[in-house]
């Protein structure tokens, strides 16, 4: 019988559980196996550990880039929405010289559209002066 603690050697073991020797081997050789099988599974278990913390680092990088990423865009959407606030207030301005630039326009062709008048009226006077002038000289 084996106490708990207590140290017997494999041929005390043997003669107290009953085994011989061929059975001891084997079990120790079976044991020996599925002790090689779970290194051989803990060992692939820690790689695939490593790879996920890999694999979630990279993660985390990419997700801190994309992140520095996102504040730079947002700094340059708000460069963008000034510029963009310039440019409607310059549109703005440009869009009130066209329309005055417009109405000087309509004016000089009015006050010239009055002097063509007064000019066709000067041509005609002209004409029935010179047409006088012809007439008294005959």
């Amino acid at each position: 019988r084996r106490v708990h603690g207590a140290s017997t050697s494999s041929f005390q073991e043997a003669e107290a559980t009953g085994m011989s020797n061929e059975d001891m081997k084997t079990k120790l050789a079976k044991l020996h196996s599925e002790n090689k099988k779970l290194l051989h599974d803990k060992n692939k278990i820690q790689k695939i550990g490593k790879g996920k913390d890999a694999k979630l680092k990279k993660f985390q990088e990419v997700i801190a880039e994309k992140e520095t990423d996102i504040i730079i865009l947002q700094e340059n959407v708000k460069d963008l929405t000034s510029k963009i606030k310039v440019l409607e207030e310059e549109e703005s301005a440009l869009r009130n010289r066209v329309d005055t630039a417009c109405e000087d326009i309509s004016e000089w062709k009015e006050h010239c559209n009055a002097l063509e008048d007064q000019l066709d009226a000067a041509h005609e006077a002209i004409d029935v002066k010179n047409d006088d002038l012809e007439r008294l000289d005959e």
